[in-house]
């Protein structure tokens, strides 16, 4: 577009004036095109050009100018223009704005396209428009005024007088390091919404704490509520009473709703995503003006009910803590910087998804899933530093000492390896059946995904311990619900059931587990040992005390109280060696006194195994660290890793750095994990169904 003609220039240009009906005369035949982009904006009859009422001035003036004239406007055409040109955003108390034309104007012909369906959102039960996130009021409210658009707010809350503000007066006895007060400036700079994707270990709650402080102190911030993962919850009041001299309230479920409500007025108080769920009614009334999401990617789903729990919170500032802001796909990475920036990125598939991502399909078994487009994946980089930062370990902790990572691959037991074999070959029958199923088009669930997931699941307790699916077993013999009567009907049940009765359950990993940790306690090592599967960490517990090798663990299935106390004596207790743990541990525990951790099974998924090191290869640490994992060998765990470093590439392309895909596979991929043959499978297609499928795959 040409620059904007100086005061003088428009004078000299012939003006052309919009009366009080909206009318305009042109003096003279305006020719083709410009005539043509007029008509575009504002109809053409009876020789006059006529302005809607809801035209943006700017608009119609730039585009008399483009024809060489100066669009002036009578006194009576600037009141009516202006009446026509506000819209009304009204609060509702359960946390949602509704948005409405103060002369019923449709709303598109007030807001501009990308400001329409970005923000905004039909509610066909309200017969009207709201706001996609409450908490992007302030950003809608910048474009309008740029857009000439006048907002009258109603009925939003204002922060009740009674209610205690945030105060801070003594200084932190905790020194930032210089990488944390990066942090901490970029939070400020970016006007106190801003995302923390540091590498776990790195002290993202020492940055954020400061970040809030520092907005208590510049006069942006006065109450404010930490979310966290429950497993966190103490470490994050227990850090910010002890480095940070602040008095945070702890409110949990096994409050009464009568006292949480209570509990919520206090200015500074600390939860898990379950009960923001629960009590979002609560917390709306109590105006809080900050908001820390720890684990942000608990609200990665948009369609979830925490995440809408989050969406309805009118916040000032967002601060969003993760080490991995990728775990499933590139979606994810756009939700959680929508939540803190609404509109950062625009619409999701118009113009994320269409600028950022290639679309590739393929015949037969091939997947069909968005790809970064490599020729925007350096402006995509260079955006995401303008919502968020970024550090690794080794780009600013040259002084933490070094990290180990050793695999050990122990063979299968005889009775380990008949149960993997005989699962193996029922999982691949299954992923055919789904397979060929699916192309039925039939309407409802595929019936044979359910079998197959659970097949997956008995896979993976193969490779920690038979005795895992023996007790599966022996539950679905009991249970009186349809699916237990599926499954015993199954010939896999009744195989299995026949097999591990006369087995013993054999486990060459787990003996070579304690041998491991014997050598490593007589050195003087603290352990922590990592599990998917409770029943592991109890097997592992026994095991070991029988050893007279002392182990608590922290899982799921005790108290709050006694997890708390377990990890208590595991860090004071010289005598306690081994800590067994399931991921309920993985994040966020500060577990410095261990040097060793040891994963009895990978997670399926390297973002959660580096969740699972940094507990213990964080600021801190002061001895080298060694990770040892095992991997049973012939099984898929010897072969899920090869899948995942092809995922990882995407995450490490975005963020320049080493994150990873979630752990479920796709139908394509686990194709590759268990050796269906495509040829026999392709033939079966053909022969059962007359459908002809392609076999060939793109291997890249």
């Amino acid at each position: 577009m040409r620059n904007r003609p100086s005061t003088q220039q428009l004078a000299e240009l012939q003006r052309v004036i919009v009366d009080r009906s909206l009318k305009i005369h042109p003096p003279i035949h305006i020719p083709e095109p410009t005539f043509g982009s007029l008509t575009n904006i504002m109809p053409f009859h009876d020789d006059a050009f006529h302005h809607p009422p809801t035209l943006n001035p700017a608009i119609a003036k730039t585009a008399f100018l483009e024809a060489g004239f100066n669009l002036v406007y009578s006194r009576e055409a600037r009141k009516t223009i202006s009446e026509h040109r506000r819209v009304i955003f009204e609060y509702d108390p359960a946390g949602y704005v509704w948005v409405r034309s103060q002369m019923d104007d449709p709303l598109k012909d007030l807001f501009d396209d990308r400001t329409f369906k970005t923000y905004l959102t039909w509610s066909p039960y309200y017969d009207c428009y709201r706001l996609r996130q409450t908490g992007s009021t302030n950003f809608v409210l910048r474009f309008l005024k740029e857009q000439g658009v006048e907002v009258t707010l109603n009925g939003f809350p204002q922060t009740e007088t009674s209610l205690a503000s945030l105060s801070v007066s003594k200084k932190p006895s905790v020194k930032l390091y210089p990488f944390q007060e990066e942090a901490v400036d970029f939070v400020l700079h970016s006007d106190g919404r801003a995302c923390i994707f540091d590498e776990m270990g790195l002290g993202k709650t020492i940055s954020a704490t400061e970040a809030l402080i520092e907005l208590v102190t510049a006069g942006k911030a006065t109450r404010a509520m930490i979310v966290a993962p429950n497993a966190v919850l103490e470490q994050w009041r227990d850090e910010m009473v002890e480095k940070f001299s602040l008095q945070p309230t702890l409110v949990t479920s096994k409050r009464r709703l009568e006292e949480r409500a209570d509990l919520y007025e206090d200015p500074l108080v600390v939860i898990n995503y379950e009960l923001l769920r629960t009590d979002i009614e609560l917390i709306l009334r109590k105006t809080f003006d900050t908001l820390i999401l720890d684990e942000v990617t608990r609200v990665k789903n948009w369609d979830t009910q925490t995440s809408e729990a989050v969406k309805r919170l009118l916040v000032r500032n967002v601060i969003a803590l993760t080490g991995t802001p990728l775990e499933n796909h590139i979606g994810e990475l756009y939700n959680i910087v929508n939540i803190v920036q609404p509109g950062f990125f625009g619409r999701y598939h118009e113009d994320f998804l269409a600028r950022y991502t290639t679309k590739s399909s393929g015949p037969g078994w091939q997947s069909s899933h968005p790809s970064l487009n490599p020729q925007t994946l350096d402006e995509l980089r260079k955006r995401l530093t303008e919502v968020s930062i970024r550090r690794t370990k080794s780009d600013v902790l040259k002084q933490l000492p070094s990290l180990t990572m050793e695999y050990v691959y122990t063979e299968p037991a005889g009775n380990q390896r008949m149960i993997y074999d005989l699962l193996q070959t029922s999982l691949g029958e299954t992923i055919v059946n789904e397979y060929t199923y699916s192309l039925k088009e039939a309407e409802g669930p595929n019936p044979f995904t359910a079998n197959r997931l659970r097949l997956y699941t008995l896979l993976r307790e193969a490779c920690a311990d038979i005795s895992m699916i023996a007790g599966y077993l022996r539950r679905k013999q009991r249970e009186n619900t349809k699916d237990a009567h599926l499954l015993r009907q199954s010939p896999v049940f009744n195989r299995l059931i026949r097999i591990l009765t006369k087995l013993e359950p054999e486990n060459a990993k787990l003996t070579e587990l304690k041998e491991l940790v014997k050598d490593l306690a007589e050195q003087g090592h603290k352990i922590v040992i990592f599990s998917q599967f409770v029943p592991v960490i109890k097997l592992v517990q026994d095991e070991l005390n029988n050893e007279g090798i002392s182990c608590l663990t922290y899982h799921g299935q005790i108290s709050s109280d006694e997890k708390s106390l377990n990890l208590r004596k595991f860090a004071n207790q010289p005598n306690i060696t081994v800590l067994a743990s399931t991921d309920a541990g993985q994040f966020g525990l500060n577990l410095q006194i261990a040097d060793v951790i040891i994963n009895y099974d990978l997670p399926w998924n390297p973002a959660r195994l580096q969740q699972r090191i940094a507990r213990i290869h964080r600021i801190g640490q002061l001895n080298k660290v060694l990770a040892v994992n095992f991997v049973v060998k012939g099984t898929i765990e010897e072969h899920v890793k090869e899948i995942l470093e092809k995922k990882r590439k995407i995450f490490k392309d975005v963020t320049v750095s080493d994150l990873t895909e979630t752990e479920d596979f796709d139908i394509d991929e686990l194709r590759d994990l268990f050796g269906v043959d495509m040829k026999k499978l392709a033939a079966s297609i053909h022969h059962r169904y007359g459908i002809r499928i392609e076999t060939t795959r793109n291997q890249n």
